[in-house]
């Protein structure tokens, strides 16, 4: 028993974790107002700080040279094992380079564009092009209530058709929620782009047809309001999961706080509450949809999907609305 309670001691706090990643970030990845970043072609002004991440900081930043504006994300250099769960930055980079290859432009507008990127001793960074405000702002913070039924449809449709050019890509997102998409600035301002990958896996490599063999048993990932069912019964997540978790982002466009489960409930009485609500309170023809998506790891035409969830959103209307 002693032994046992010796090796719990030992154990580390996953708040404590986070805090002391972001602790570190804030000493070697933190960059002042006004301060200088050059890379072999270009030089940047840190206007302000946007946000705060778990291991790093995004910046509004100004091309010294040409004036323009872009958004800068740092991360810190370390091998400490304790920080490695931390590191998204590679993976965000290698996205976003693949990105840039896509020819179609239809396909690249629900994305930033890849600027450039370096490091220096201390911490490595990326620029990318600069978005407006996210949804989340938007709807809870300027507007304080959901879109009207045309906005949330039309922003609704844009979502959809970002997460199936990512999926065209060879990877999953696994982390949407309102913070995750944003409106663009100037002339893309009704374009709504999809942002943040930070937890985003490649199930399929690319030019190859097969898909990864799914673990046996992962941790719970993405947004606990937002996530899927499969994600808290610690599956895989797939392409399938990531157009649950669209399903109940659109709902509360529609209706917000519509979802009747909160972030802190046990696995088993969220999922029994997700079942109740996608019976009992969404049409058949939204359940039909999602039944589609549970039902396939190959996932169905996008025109089948656009038919039977795009345009049914605006009569997911539940009991007592």
């Amino acid at each position: 028993m002693r032994t046992r309670a010796l090796r719990s001691s030992d154990k580390v706090n996953p708040a404590e974790r986070v805090d002391k990643a972001k602790q570190f970030a804030a000493k070697v990845a933190h960059l002042d107002e006004g301060s200088l970043l050059e890379t072999l072609k270009h030089k940047y002004k840190i206007v302000r700080k946007i946000l705060d991440g778990a291991f790093g900081f995004t910046y509004k930043v100004q091309h010294v040279t040409t004036k323009n504006e872009y958004a800068l994300k740092t991360e810190p250099m370390t091998d400490e094992e304790s920080m490695k769960r931390f590191k998204t930055l590679k993976t965000e980079l290698v996205l976003y380079q693949a990105m840039d290859k896509i020819i179609n432009p239809i396909k690249r507008q629900h994305f930033c564009q890849l600027v450039d990127f370096g490091c220096t001793s201390a911490f490595k960074f990326m620029v990318i092009t600069l978005l407006g405000e996210n949804l989340y702002t938007i709807t809870r913070i300027y507007l304080n209530r959901a879109f009207t039924p045309s906005t949330a449809l039309r922003v609704s449709i844009q979502m959809l058709r970002a997460l199936m050019d990512l999926h065209g890509l060879g990877y999953v997102h696994r982390f949407l929620k309102p913070h995750t998409f944003a409106v663009g600035l100037g002339s893309n301002l009704r374009i709504i782009h999809m942002c943040d990958f930070s937890l985003a896996w490649q199930f399929k490599e690319e030019g190859e047809s097969s898909v990864r063999p799914p673990r046996s048993r992962v941790k719970m990932m993405g947004a606990i309001r937002y996530t899927s069912r499969n994600s808290h019964h610690s599956r895989e997540l797939s392409r399938r999961d990531d157009l649950e978790s669209w399903l109940y982002l659109s709902m509360e466009f529609f209706y917000l706080n519509i979802l009747p489960w909160r972030g802190d409930q046990i696995p088993s009485e969220r999922t029994s509450q997700e079942g109740a609500f996608l019976h009992w309170r969404v049409p058949e023809h939204v359940q039909t949809y999602l039944g589609t998506v549970q039902g396939h790891h190959a996932l169905p035409e996008k025109d089948e999907i656009r038919g039977n969830a795009g345009l049914s959103l605006p009569h997911a209307v539940p009991a007592g609305r």
